[in-house]
C-alpha cells in the first residue's frame, strides 16, 4: 500500500512494500507547501486533499511510488578521444578495434530526477542485466570485433520500462577483413599450385641432367686435363676415390684408386680433417652450391703442400642423395705465400706512424695508409687519381722541381719539405721516395714515406729562441750577447773602430717591484727595453742580462765621446715617467758603467766586467749618472773584493771588537754617555781606518 504524508515542503508518498519514497511539490501540481495533522481526505477523482494555514492543500496523487518510470532514452555518445556526440537516429553505431566507447543515458523524468534506477547489458557479450543503480553512463574499452546490442532500461521497485537500444559494430582492421582472408587463402593456394610446380620441374631437370651427365663427364675430364690440374672423383656409393692428372695434388699413395678412409688417413693434414669434411657435408646436404676448400695434403716428397680442391655433386639418386662427387685439386702454397707477404705488408703499412703514399709512373695517387689521411686530412677517397702536387706548397716551387728531377734520373729522393694539409695548413715533412720496376725493368710505381717534423722544427726554432733570448723583454740573452760582442770586435778590429759596451742598471728597480707587485714590475722592464732598443741603432744590440741590468752594444764607435752622448741620451729618455697603466706612473732613473774595445778591452768577458764596474762607480756618484771605465776603478774594485773575502774570515777569526767612545757635553763640562763603535784589524791589512768605505762589505755580509 502507499502512505501519503503532509510536511511543509508539500506531500510525500512511501510506497510500504519496497520503502520508496516520492516527494511531490508545488511543480508537481501542489498548490500549498504546508498542512496540518489530521485534515487529510481522498476527493473523488483520487486527489488528495490537506487542511493547511492557507486553506485547503490539493494535489494530484495518481502517481504512486511503484509506478513504472518514464521510457529512458540515450542521451550521448563518445568514441575513443572524440568528443561527445547526439546517438544516431537509425539506433547504429560503428566502432574502430581497439577504440572505447562510453554510452550515457537518462529516463528524462525532471519531476523526479533522483528517483531514477538502471539496469544494462550488452547482447553479444553477455545476457545478463546488471543490478540497478542510479548510474547514467556505461564505458566499454575491450570490445573484440564483431556485432553488439546495447540495453538499457530504468527500474522502479518490481517494474522496469521497456529498454533502450543500439546497435555497435566493433570493425576490424583492413588487413583483417573477411575479404582479406579470402586473399589471403587465394595466396596460399597459389604458392601452394607454384611449389607442385617447381616441384616438377626440377624433377623433370634431374633426369635430362642424369641422362646428360655421362657426356658432360667426359667432356669435363678432358678440359680439366689440359688445364693441368688434378681431377678426382668421390664415389660416395662405393666409399671410393678416384684420381685423374697429377697424383703430386692429390696427396696420399700414388694410386688411381682408394678408399676414402685410407686418403683420409695419408693425405690430409689432421689439423685440415674436420674442416674438410664439414665443408663437403655441407655441400652433399645442399647448403652450399658448391665444394671448395683449402687445406694441406702430404705430397709426393712428404711435405705438406696447400691445395685448393673445387667440386660439386654431379650424380644423386631418385631421391636426390648425393652419388658422385667431381672436382679438381690445383697447388697453392705459392699463391698462399704471397697473400700472406702482401698481407704482412699491407699491415706492415696501414699499422706506421708515418705516412705511406704510393704513386704511378706519373706521381698520381693509388694508395694511401690511415697515417697518411691523419697528418694531411685526405682520405683515400679524396686523394686517389689525384697529382701529387696537390700537396707542394707554394712557397718553395723550384724544390719540387728539383724534387721530380732527380727521381726521373735516379728514383730516389731524400729530404725535407714543405707540404700543404687539405686545410691549407703548412707542415714540414722529411721524406723518403724509392721507385719500383716490374719484372721487365720498368718504372711503374712511387713510394713515398713522409714523416711530420713541424713539430720538431718548431720546438728547436722555439729552444734556439730560449736559448738566446729573453722570454719577457724579446731581447738577446747573455748567451746571444756575448756572441754578438764577439762579431762587433772581429768586424771592429777588421775596420779599425771602437766598440762601446754599457752596462745599463734601472734604479731602484725594487722599490717599483715591491709597491706594485711584479705583473707591474714585468711591465717596467718590458717598456725599459723598448725604451733602450728605440734610443740605439738597429745593427746595435741591446740585451738583457737578468734582473733589472741590461747591456747595450754599440758599433761604429769612434770615440769614446760617441758612447757618453748614446749614454747621456738614455738619460735623458729615462727622465719621462713610465705609463703602468690603470693611472699609475713610475719614475725610473739609469745606472750606467761604459767600456770600449780595445782600450779598456779584448774579450767580450773582460768588457762585460768591466762594464759592469764602471756601472757601480756610477750608483756611488748618486745614481741617474753614467761612468766611464778607468783602471783604478779596477784596482779599488779588487781591493774591495779582498776586503769582503777578509772580513768573511774576521768573524771565525775574532778580529772584530768593539770601543766605547766617550760623549762630552761641553756646555755642562761633563760626560753624558758612551758610543760603542766596532773595529776590525784584519791579519792581512792591519787596522781598518772608519775612512774606509764598507758599502759592499756591509752587503755582502
Amino acid at each position: 500500500g502507499t502512505l501519503w504524508i503532509g510536511t511543509n515542503l508539500g506531500i510525500a508518498a512511501l510506497d510500504t512494500v519496497n520503502g520508496r519514497i516520492v516527494h511531490y511539490g508545488q511543480r508537481d501540481g501542489i498548490n500549498g507547501m504546508e498542512s496540518n495533522a489530521g485534515t487529510c481526505t481522498r476527493l473523488k477523482d483520487g486527489s488528495i486533499a490537506l487542511g493547511g494555514p492557507e486553506g485547503f492543500v490539493i494535489g494530484a496523487a495518481s502517481r504512486k511510488p511503484s509506478d513504472p518510470p518514464n521510457t529512458v532514452q540515450l542521451t550521448a555518445l563518445r568514441i575513443g578521444d572524440e568528443g561527445e556526440r547526439v546517438p544516431p537516429h537509425d539506433g547504429s553505431l560503428r566502432v574502430a578495434l581497439g577504440q572505447p566507447v562510453r554510452i550515457q543515458f537518462a529516463s528524462l523524468d525532471y519531476r523526479h530526477p533522483a528517483a531514477g534506477l538502471y539496469r544494462y547489458r550488452l547482447l553479444g557479450r553477455g545476457t545478463r542485466w546488471s543490478a540497478p543503480a542510479p548510474t547514467h553512463g556505461v564505458s566499454y574499452v575491450d570490445l573484440d570485433a564483431g556485432r553488439y546490442t546495447f540495453e538499457v532500461a530504468a527500474s522502479a521497485g518490481t517494474m522496469t520500462t521497456p529498454p533502450a537500444r543500439l546497435a555497435i559494430v566493433v570493425v576490424p582492421p583492413w588487413w583483417d577483413s573477411p575479404a582479406m582472408r579470402a586473399l589471403y587463402a587465394l595466396l596460399a593456394g597459389g604458392v601452394v599450385l607454384l611449389l607442385i610446380g617447381m616441384t616438377w620441374s626440377r624433377r623433370r631437370t634431374e633426369r635430362r641432367y642424369r641422362l646428360d651427365s655421362a657426356a658432360r663427364e667426359e667432356r669435363l675430364k678432358l678440359a680439366l686435363w689440359g688445364s693441368g690440374d688434378a681431377l678426382w672423383e668421390l664415389d660416395l656409393q662405393r666409399g671410393v676415390l678416384r684420381r685423374m692428372g697429377d697424383l703430386h695434388l692429390l696427396g696420399g699413395p700414388r694410386e688411381d684408386v682408394l678408399t676414402i678412409e685410407d686418403w683420409r688417413r695419408y693425405a690430409v693434414h689432421p689439423d685440415d680433417l674436420a674442416q674438410l669434411e664439414q665443408t663437403l657435408a655441407e655441400h652433399l646436404a645442399g647448403h652450399t652450391p658448391f665444394y671448395e676448400s683449402e687445406h694441406r695434403l702430404r705430397g709426393a716428397d712428404g711435405q705438406w703442400i696447400w691445395i685448393r680442391a673445387r667440386g660439386k655433386v654431379s650424380e644423386s639418386d631418385a631421391e636426390g642423395r648425393p652419388l658422385r662427387v667431381i672436382g679438381t685439386s690445383r697447388d697453392i702454397s705459392s699463391e698462399l705465400a704471397r697473400e700472406r707477404e702482401r698481407s704482412i705488408a699491407d699491415l706492415v703499412v696501414r699499422s706506421m706512424g708515418e705516412a705511406v703514399a704510393v704513386t704511378d709512373a706519373r706521381m698520381h695517387f693509388v694508395a694511401v695508409n690511415p697515417a697518411f689521411t691523419r697528418m694531411t686530412g685526405y682520405t683515400g677517397q679524396d686523394i686517389l687519381g689525384q697529382s701529387s702536387s696537390l700537396l707542394d706548397s707554394p712557397d718553395q716551387p723550384e724544390a719540387f722541381v728539383q724534387v721530380h728531377a732527380k727521381l726521373e734520373s735516379s728514383g730516389h729522393f731524400s729530404g725535407e719539405l714543405w707540404q700543404r694539409k687539405r686545410d691549407g695548413e703548412p707542415i714540414l715533412c722529411r721524406i723518403e721516395i724509392n721507385e719500383i720496376r716490374d719484372g721487365h725493368g720498368q718504372r711503374t710505381h712511387f713510394v713515398a714515406v713522409l714523416t711530420d717534423v713541424t713539430a720538431r722544427r718548431r720546438a728547436e726554432q722555439e729552444l734556439h729562441y730560449l736559448a738566446n733570448y729573453d722570454p719577457l723583454t724579446g731581447l738577446p740573452n747573455r748567451t746571444l750577447l756575448t756572441e754578438r760582442l764577439g762579431d762587433a770586435i772581429l768586424r771592429a778590429r777588421q775596420m779599425g773602430r771602437l766598440v762601446a759596451v754599457l752596462f745599463v742598471d734601472l734604479d731602484r728597480f725594487k722599490h717599483v717591484n715591491d709597491a706594485h707587485g711584479h705583473s707591474v714590475g714585468d711591465r717596467v722592464l718590458q717598456a725599459a727595453g723598448r725604451r733602450l732598443r728605440a734610443v740605439v741603432r738597429d745593427d746595435d744590440t741591446v740585451a738583457r742580462l737578468g734582473g733589472d741590468e741590461f747591456t747595450v752594444v754599440l758599433e761604429r764607435v769612434a770615440q769614446t765621446r760617441d758612447a757618453e752622448d748614446i749614454a747621456q741620451k738614455l738619460l735623458e729618455v729615462f727622465a719621462e715617467p713610465m705609463d703602468l697603466g690603470e693611472g699609475r706612473e713610475a719614475q725610473i732613473s739609469l745606472s750606467i758603467g761604459i767600456a770600449l774595445y780595445p782600450l779598456h778591452g779584448l774579450a767580450p768577458t773582460d768588457l762585460l766586467k768591466y762594464a759592469d764596474i764602471a756601472m757601480y762607480r756610477a750608483k756611488e756618484r748618486g745614481r741617474n749618472t753614467y761612468a766611464v771605465y778607468t783602471e783604478a776603478l779596477d784596482t779599488e774594485v779588487r781591493q774591495r773584493a779582498d776586503l769582503i773575502v777578509a772580513l768573511q774570515r774576521a768573524l771565525k777569526r775574532e778580529e772584530l771588537h768593539l770601543v766605547y767612545q766617550p760623549k762630552l757635553n761641553l756646555a755642562e763640562n761633563r760626560i753624558t754617555g758612551v758610543e760603542a763603535l766596532l773595529r776590525w784589524h784584519s791579519e792581512e791589512f792591519g787596522n781598518i781606518p772608519p775612512r774606509c768605505s764598507f758599502r759592499w762589505p756591509r752587503k755582502s755580509v
